[in-house]
């Protein structure tokens, strides 16, 4: 039975109908049972969301790496005076001077530079192995 407080003199008549009270509480057990089943959804929700804002939290942490490695990369080729370059035979990445706008290179290696958008070396080298690398996307 709970703590009662009240005026000494109607202390034992407020004691009784404070006892009756209390005992004819009931709980309805099919009350309960939806109460611990709905206490039990908001807990898996509570997971849900929670496992939700860290899946994000670490996209936005892998985002913000990426693009501080990108800009660093990019400072990096500014000071340099370089760009990126994809090797039209391997299509790999290579950073080489960003003096000319256009960089053909051959089969075996061979590198020619130009400012000339209508040089095509492969008419004044007398080859067919010579293809424009391509700057690299960004």
């Amino acid at each position: 039975m709970p703590s009662l407080r009240a005026p000494q003199e109607s202390f034992e008549y407020l004691r009784r109908i404070m006892a009756i009270t209390y005992s004819s509480i009931k709980i309805d057990p099919r009350w309960l049972v939806g109460e611990l089943k709905g206490m039990d959804e908001r807990g898996r929700q509570v997971i849900k969301t929670m496992n939700e804002i860290h899946r994000i939290e670490a996209e936005i942490y892998e985002n913000r790496h990426k693009t501080n490695e990108e800009i660093m990369h990019e400072n990096y080729l500014a000071l340099t005076d370089q760009e990126d370059f994809i090797n039209p035979y391997t299509n790999e990445v290579e950073q080489d001077t960003s003096e000319f706008r256009y960089r053909w290179i051959g089969l075996d290696g061979d590198i020619i530079y130009t400012n000339n958008p209508d040089y095509d070396p492969n008419i004044s080298t007398h080859r067919t192995d010579f293809r424009v690398s391509t700057i690299r996307p960004r």
